[in-house]
């Protein structure tokens, strides 16, 4: 082998050792940004800067006020909110809650899967509404501004909803629907639920619950006008979604105390109010 040669491949030696040194540097370089960044959102300053610009992105997205009192999170684990505030375009409160808290799977959701081990909710208000002379509801302009322009072809992807909910508890629930459009109102309230399910797809309308626990539930609900007649003479059977699924749960045990109804319908006369101090049952099945 000539000496032309040889300084060729020890050329090409120090060429490859050069080159694997920058990507290792590189490499370690992105390894330390990613560490840095996952140390900083795990202070006290970095859940800060995530809740500011959580309150920021959604002001820009929903063009309403929106704030988050606080943030805090054990990633992968769970994320709890507090004091959230969302105000419709009109700038009256659509939800305000104490305290928001989901246990839930992050790794299963990058790949695309929602698995929730538990989601909590303290001290919330819903207030739900639309305009004598409005047809749109005040929540709709947070649907828009996350599905966009509706694509005109029909979804007929039938795959399951890859989507799991194991306890759902509820502590001081609130929800206020007032309708004047159609002139029905309602107000429904929880004081404390807790639901354990085995089976969750609501996609299919389909659930199955091992526990089921409410105590101090409230539902008013009044009718003071008929229901306006919309002009539907350019929907054809062909665009009326229609779904293949019926409503189906199961339960194993349902506990409700203190349970109050009433109803009162002024345009049928129809007028209905009961206590129910407890109702129990056992493998239900509705």
């Amino acid at each position: 082998m000539n000496k032309t040669s040889l300084n060729g491949m020890s050329g090409s030696k120090k060429l490859l050792r050069k080159t694997g040194k920058i990507l290792l540097w590189i490499l370690l370089v992105m390894f330390l940004l990613i560490a840095g960044i996952l140390i900083f959102i795990n202070t006290s300053p970095g859940r800060r800067f995530v809740r500011n610009r959580a309150e920021i992105n959604l002001r820009d997205k929903f063009k309403t006020k929106v704030e988050i009192g606080s943030i805090d999170y054990s990633l992968p684990k769970w994320v709890e909110l507090k004091n959230i505030y969302f105000g419709d375009q009109k700038n009256d409160t659509l939800f305000y809650g104490e305290e928001l808290r989901v246990d839930l799977d992050m790794i299963a959701l990058i790949r695309g899967n929602t698995d929730i081990k538990k989601a909590e909710f303290k001290n919330i208000i819903a207030n739900i509404s639309r305009g004598e002379k409005d047809s749109a509801f005040n929540y709709e302009f947070i649907v828009n501004a996350f599905t966009g322009n509706k694509s005109t072809t029909p979804n007929i992807d039938t795959a399951e909803m890859k989507l799991s909910l194991k306890q759902l508890i509820f502590n001081n629930v609130t929800l206020n629907f007032r309708d004047s459009f159609a002139g029905n109102s309602f107000n429904a309230v929880i004081k404390s639920l807790d639901v354990t399910t085995n089976n969750f797809h609501p996609d299919r309308v389909k659930f199955g619950i091992n526990d089921f626990y409410a105590n101090g539930v409230s539902f008013l609900m009044h009718t003071y006008r008929g229901a306006p007649v919309l002009n539907v003479e350019n929907t054809s059977r062909d665009t009326i979604p229609l779904t293949p699924y019926q409503l189906f749960i199961t339960a194993n045990n349902i506990s409700l105390r203190d349970v109050s109804v009433l109803i009162d319908n002024q345009i049928t006369g129809l007028y209905y109010a009961n206590k129910i101090t407890h109702l129990g049952g056992s493998i239900v099945l509705f």
